[in-house]
């Protein structure tokens, strides 16, 4: 499992597994370097190996068996669940309304989970000898920080305060998906 972190995001195009990486934190430098080190070891040992780099992963998805599947973040730093678990008691913060994007929120690509599933038993199918394949996963659609609260509000007849704060150390612009490559 690699990310849609590892690429550089300061571009208004969507990302191909040839786009630039340039990873702007520790995260998306070390999956980089997992990526790296996986093609070289499936290049020397000619095995095969599928780095796939998921975009926004979101939604709960509830099993037959195991009931609701979520991840666990403490302090939650994900869009959706904060805008959940959030509503009109308090206010969510969007760090940043400078960005070069259409509203001035980031915009980024939102995967349902379901969606990552069938995605990664997909992947099996492109298995090549001797070598590692990299596959973006993600919608091929970005969505602002904005635009996720207005349809949440507009689903849900809830509204969402929110706060505006500084710009974070390592968030990007944009992050959308070119999944050409796994779809194809």
């Amino acid at each position: 499992a690699s990310t849609s972190a590892v690429y550089d995001g300061n571009t208004a195009e969507s990302l191909s597994e040839e786009s630039i990486t340039a990873p702007g934190n520790p995260y998306g430098e070390s999956k980089l370097k997992a990526d790296i080190e996986l093609s070289n070891f499936c290049n020397s040992e000619k095995i095969a190996g599928i780095s796939l780099r998921f975009f926004n992963v979101s939604a709960p998805y509830k099993s037959k068996s195991l009931g609701w599947i979520t991840e666990a973040h403490n302090p939650e730093t994900h869009l959706i669940p904060n805008i959940i678990s959030g509503g009109e008691s308090s206010n969510l913060v969007i760090y940043g309304n400078d960005w070069e994007t259409r509203d001035k929120t980031c915009v980024r690509d939102y995967l349902h989970i379901k969606d990552l599933t069938n995605a990664c038993i997909l992947a099996i199918d492109h298995f090549k000898l001797s070598h590692n394949q990299i596959f973006n996963l993600g919608s091929a659609h970005g969505s602002s920080i904005l635009e996720v609260i207005e349809s949440y509000e507009m689903v849900f007849e809830n509204k969402i305060n929110y706060k505006f704060a500084d710009r974070r150390h390592g968030d990007v612009a944009t992050l959308v998906a070119d999944s050409k490559k796994i779809t194809d």
